[in-house]
């Protein structure tokens, strides 16, 4: 990668060198190295703000830079994304340095589909996984804007008018985002500039001030966002007809979260006595590599995208961590959170958000199913269960059976006979002691970890019994 000088004389040079040799191996291996690269973005974006680029310059720069991103594999573009906007927040890049891969020319509609679902994909798998106090998906209210003058967003709401399934796919992941940070958008009619290139002033500090006023999802925000003007009609029925089917849900779920706000002291009153109990008697524990997963079949949290949630031994018994799994099935997304359970009260991850919040008394209660969940494993009370089919031969599921389904507990020794030192080391990680005198201790020998939840897991089909509710 060629290293950019940061001058405005010497980024002339350096652009019409460019120019003059044309570059195209430069090009070919562009992202290469996503440092150096938004590097170059970033200075060519300010010389281009400070001076005027004839459109054989701009041709030959921002042509090849989009191409060359869409070729990559998408795992790649994605890693890009974040590491681009992740800059460009922590005011390491410059934001119009987003505004060269992600433009598109003013007709190709695919190309600006496909960017989109790139950006978004990439930001709602990385606001999932990465609780950071700032978040990338704060930019996003700004993206469409911006993405306005360089017509990837105008494109965009065009395909959703004409009810292209590409457009209408990544449009519906674009307002998940939006319900994510509490935002109520509203599509007015702009048409957008005859130029592909128009850059902008961004104060960063600003952005969480202006899109997210508010924190609650009962009071979400209302902005603005510019549509052309043949396609508002069409952007805000749409996001009409989706809240309509969303607001269902939601309502279903608030009100299950209020009734769990309401006997959160007998929850943790409860939760208290798992702990001592799991603590005291322990007799089985949770098998290795996350193959223990609980099925939601709470109808209001299933109801809200929640699926799944896979537990995984900690490092010290009784801590274990547990891997909630959510799918929209309108968007075909999936994403995954994670969380250590430990010993002690439900608590809310995030200390200053209002502990009765709609977003606080979720936490709480997915803790509670998880500690729920873990206490039945552990003390070996009964359980709703399931086994998923397997498809494969014969041999592949009894394999799966031998390797998958010894939970580890405590066994009867023959008289006269005492436990190995290795079923002693392997009885201090799981339970955090010995076995007990007469005793062994057996689990599977497979120990690799796994993050997936796949046809080979045991399910646990928690209900709205288990939690003792009902609408």
């Amino acid at each position: 990668m060629v290293e950019v000088l940061l001058t405005n004389e010497a980024q002339g040079e350096y652009f019409r060198q460019i120019r003059k040799h044309r570059l195209p191996k430069f090009f070919q291996t562009f992202f290469a190295d996503f440092g150096s690269a938004l590097d170059f973005l970033s200075a060519f974006a300010k010389y281009r703000v400070d001076f005027t680029l004839d459109s054989w310059a701009v041709e030959h720069i921002q042509v090849p830079v989009r191409a060359q991103l869409l070729a990559l594999k998408p795992e790649v573009v994605e890693k890009f994304v974040t590491v681009a906007l992740e800059g460009v927040l922590k005011k390491k890049y410059d934001f119009n340095a987003l505004l060269i891969p992600f433009g598109t020319a003013r007709r190709d509609t695919q190309h600006a589909v496909r960017v989109w679902e790139l950006i978004l994909g990439a930001i709602l798998q990385e606001n999932f996984l990465n609780k950071s106090p700032v978040s990338t998906i704060v930019l996003v209210p700004y993206l469409v804007e911006t993405q306005y003058t360089t017509h990837s967003w105008a494109l965009l709401a065009e395909g959703v008018a004409a009810r292209d399934a590409a457009a209408v796919k990544a449009f519906t992941r674009l307002l998940t985002l939006f319900a994510l940070i509490h935002i109520v958008p509203r599509f007015v009619p702009v048409d957008p500039p005859e130029s592909s290139f128009g850059f902008q002033s961004l104060d960063i500090l600003e952005v969480p001030r202006r899109y997210l006023q508010s924190t609650d999802p009962l009071n979400p925000t209302p902005v603005s966002f510019p549509v052309p003007s043949d396609a508002a009609y069409a952007c805000n029925r749409f996001y009409r007809r989706l809240a309509e089917g969303s607001h269902a849900a939601f309502t279903k779920l608030v009100k299950l979260l209020s009734w769990f706000g309401a006997y959160e002291e007998s929850f943790q009153r409860d939760a208290h006595n798992m702990w001592e109990e799991i603590q005291s008697d322990p007799k089985y524990g949770l098998r290795p590599g996350g193959r223990d997963v609980v099925s939601i079949e709470v109808a209001a949290l299933r109801g809200h995208g929640y699926r799944h949630i896979q537990l995984i031994p900690g490092a010290e018994f009784p801590q274990f961590s547990a891997n909630v799994w959510l799918y929209f099935p309108k968007t075909e997304t999936r994403v995954v959170t994670s969380r250590n359970v430990e010993p002690g009260p439900l608590v809310h991850g995030d200390a200053t958000e209002d502990p009765q919040s709609v977003d606080a008394l979720a936490d709480k209660l997915l803790q509670f199913i998880a500690l729920h969940s873990f206490w039945k494993i552990v003390t070996g009370k009964i359980f709703h269960s399931q086994r998923r089919n397997s498809v494969g031969t014969e041999e592949r599921r009894m394999e799966i059976e031998r390797k998958f389904l010894l939970r580890p507990h405590f066994r009867w020794l023959l008289p006269s006979h005492n436990p190995s030192e290795r079923a002693r080391a392997r009885s201090l990680k799981v339970f955090g002691y010995a076995p007990p005198p007469g005793k062994t201790f057996v689990m599977s020998d497979s120990d690799a970890l796994t993050s997936s939840c796949s046809a080979e897991r045991f399910l646990h089909a928690y209900t709205d019994e288990d939690l003792g509710y009902s609408e």
